[in-house]
């Protein structure tokens, strides 16, 4: 399933204190490059064209290379690549789904080792290399194009240079708290664009097709046809009131938030465009309640266009808001209590390729 699976006497493992103590040192801005790739082979790009083995023929050490078929994978790929073998870039080759699961994993992993060995080891600067169906976070720090030639870009600009010289984009990681568990992330969506996403997968990825799926809904509704009602339960607007900063803002339909810039459809749709005020999030909250009214915001949504009844909150640090919701384009169906929305503390460094 997995390269290292073809290395005599290879098993996965967690690190030992000596293992830790040498990582720890490996991230010194004069320490060399050491690079690690992590693939997940069942993203959209991988799936179709890239594949992990065609990536792994251009890195410096097939060893540090690892694919993971399966989120459990994840943990202890990070510990051999990151604990045990000392990688300071980690290139992580999938969509944004794939980048949200490990980045979890790692801080998980990273404060778990820190509470047993007492070493603070810190995230390795970060590469996203396109490789997966949604490719957001890729975007914002300008890697968006096709995999391999963003590798060999790196590895050509990288040659003989220290840890401290390559060029980075700090960003922070929101955090979404549902009752005592906690996941980090970049991008945030309500129950309505967790159902919007939902149909999104169901009806093949496809934006134009999206659109048109709102239309037929639309007309459903005016007619309350099969469509109406098979998918109208899906526009139906949050029952809870949403909270900002403290401060109840009464009814909504739906909520966004982001510490990164959100584009999408080949960077064509901008919905936000700059980076957030530090300590801050992005943020769009749609008023609209009516099904007529909220599938007439799809569109604007899509295009990145001030709809009606957006608004557009300065400032946010908090929100508190109930039911199912998306983090980086993954579905948590299963979020029936609050939420609350807040920066984490968390930042990571990734890598800048263009000028």
């Amino acid at each position: 399933m997995h390269l290292l699976n073809n290395i005599p006497g290879f098993h996965p493992r967690f690190a030992n204190a000596a293992e830790v103590r040498a990582a720890e040192r490996a991230h010194r801005p004069t320490s060399p490059i050491k690079v690690a790739l992590l693939s997940n082979p069942m993203a959209q790009t991988n799936w179709r064209s890239v594949a992990h083995d065609r990536l792994v023929k251009s890195m410096p050490n097939p060893l540090l290379c690892v694919s993971t078929p399966a989120p459990s994978d994840i943990a202890w790929g990070l510990d051999h690549l990151l604990l045990q073998m000392h990688a300071n870039v980690l290139i992580i080759n999938g969509g944004d789904g794939t980048i949200h699961h490990t980045l979890n994993a790692m801080f998980d992993l990273l404060d778990a080792q820190e509470k047993r060995f007492g070493v603070t080891i810190p995230p390795p600067r970060m590469l996203f290399v396109n490789g997966g169906g949604m490719n957001m976070v890729a975007r914002t720090f300008r890697t968006r194009g096709h995999p391999i030639r963003t590798l060999r870009t790196f590895l050509k600009r990288s040659r003989d240079c220290a840890l401290g010289e390559l060029r980075t984009l700090n960003v922070p990681l929101l955090k979404v708290q549902e009752g005592d568990q906690q996941r980090l992330g970049f991008i945030f969506g309500s129950e309505l664009v967790h159902n919007a996403l939902s149909i999104y997968e169901r009806f093949g990825r496809g934006y134009r097709g999206l659109t048109q799926f709102f239309t037929q809904l639309g007309r459903g509704y005016i007619l309350k046809n099969a469509m109406w009602e098979q998918f109208g339960h899906l526009i139906s607007p949050p029952r809870e009131t949403l909270e900002i900063n403290g401060i109840d803002q009464g009814d909504y339909g739906a909520f966004v938030a982001s510490t990164i810039p959100m584009t999408l459809a080949l960077g064509a749709v901008r919905t936000f465009k700059d980076h957030p005020p530090r300590g801050r999030l992005n943020s769009i909250a749609v008023q609209a309640r009516d099904p007529l009214a909220i599938i007439a915001t799809i569109p604007f949504l899509m295009s990145g266009a001030r709809g009606p009844g957006f608004r557009y909150p300065k400032n946010v640090h908090t929100s508190r808001l109930n039911g199912p919701y998306t983090l980086d384009g993954e579905l948590f169906s299963h979020a029936q209590g609050e939420l609350e929305v807040s920066l984490s503390g968390r930042e990571i460094e990734g890598l800048i390729l263009s000028d």
